[in-house]
Parts: structure tokens; C-alpha cells; sequence
């Protein structure tokens, strides 16, 4: 393995300490140039590092690792690695019943996803709003958020619109006063 660059203060373990650079100055010691690529790929480990602790009921574990990549993704301006990360903490915190900070969460990850298009996982952060908002007892707010992600997996023509479904089936009906109830009767129907 090569020395530290030249003229560089060294670090333990013999890496060379970065320093900036002036444009039109020498060029800067490779080694010294974040590599995007790999923030990246460790962006993107930690993303699924976090999904696997919360799928595995590690709601913490998940979070702690969500927060490291999204500051990664975040520093690389990486907006499907943001919006991932987002959608798992928004699950972290549902699970967790930290309600406000779910929905903070899936609001994040929705606004991204619907500003880069992906219809698809803006359909699953939908349906973890949904989620979000039947466990805080929001049945309203529930049955939109569902509803939007049922539109959207249509018209994706995707199995998923099957579990929407059911979800939508699982909301109580509205209560209707007695007064409504007898507007929205038929002429002629007796109640």
C-alpha cells in the first residue's frame, strides 16, 4: 500500500489527513476525495440495515441506523436513498406508537417520491400513512391515504391493491345522525 501523500499531516493507521484545496491549485491527493460512490453504497447498506432491524422488531436499532443514512444520502443530495430511509423510519416510529413522528416521516419520504415519480413506493408510503393515521384512531385521514395508494396501485395493476382493499373494508362505517340518515333516504322510504 502506498505512504500518506506527501506534504500531508498522517493519521493513525497512516492515513493521510485532508486538507482543502484552492481551485487552480495542485491537485488534491486521491485519497483525500470523498468517494461518492462508496458513501453511497454505505448509504444504501445502512437503508437496508435499518429496514432489516425493524423488520425484525429492533425499533431503535432501526431508527439509529436510519438516522446515519439518511446524513449520508442527504450529503449526497440522494433523494431515492432520502426517500427510503424516510419510509423506514416512518415504520420504526408506527411500530414504536410514536405516532407524530411516523406521520413527519412518511410525509418526508411521499413529497420525494412524488417528486422523482415513483408511483409504486409512493403507493407504500401511502399505505403506512393510512396505517399511521387508523392507529392514532384518524379513520378519515386513514381511508384517504389508503384510498390514494388503492389509485395508484390500479393503475399499476399491482397484487397490492388486494390488501388496500381490505384495509378500506376494515374502516367503520360513518355514523350517521338521525336527521341525515332521513336526507339521505330515498323519497318514499320509510325509516
Amino acid at each position: 500500500m502506498p505512504g500518506p501523500c506527501p506534504d500531508r499531516p498522517v493519521l493513525p493507521g497512516g492515513l493521510a489527513r485532508a486538507t482543502p484545496v484552492s481551485p487552480g491549485t495542485r491537485k488534491p491527493c486521491p485519497r483525500d476525495v470523498p468517494n461518492s460512490r462508496l458513501r453511497g453504497r454505505a448509504g444504501r447498506s445502512l437503508t437496508r440495515i435499518s429496514w432489516s432491524h425493524a423488520e425484525l422488531g429492533e425499533y431503535q436499532l432501526a431508527l439509529t441506523c436510519g438516522n446515519d443514512a439518511l446524513g449520508l444520502h442527504q450529503n449526497l443530495a440522494n433523494l431515492d436513498g432520502q426517500a427510503s430511509t424516510w419510509h423506514g423510519m416512518g415504520f420504526a416510529h408506527y411500530r414504536l406508537g410514536q405516532y407524530a413522528q411516523a406521520l413527519t416521516c412518511y410525509h418526508h419520504a411521499l413529497i420525494l417520491l412524488q417528486d422523482l415519480g415513483n408511483r409504486f413506493y409512493e403507493a407504500q408510503v401511502l399505505v403506512g400513512l393510512g396505517d399511521t393515521h387508523h392507529g392514532h384512531g384518524n379513520l378519515d385521514a386513514a381511508g384517504d391515504a389508503w384510498r390514494q395508494a388503492l389509485i395508484i396501485f390500479d393503475d399499476l395493476h399491482h397484487a397490492r391493491a388486494a390488501a388496500v382493499r381490505t384495509r378500506l373494508r376494515t374502516l367503520a362505517p360513518p355514523t350517521l345522525t338521525p336527521s341525515a340518515r332521513a336526507e339521505s333516504a330515498s323519497p318514499g322510504q320509510v325509516e
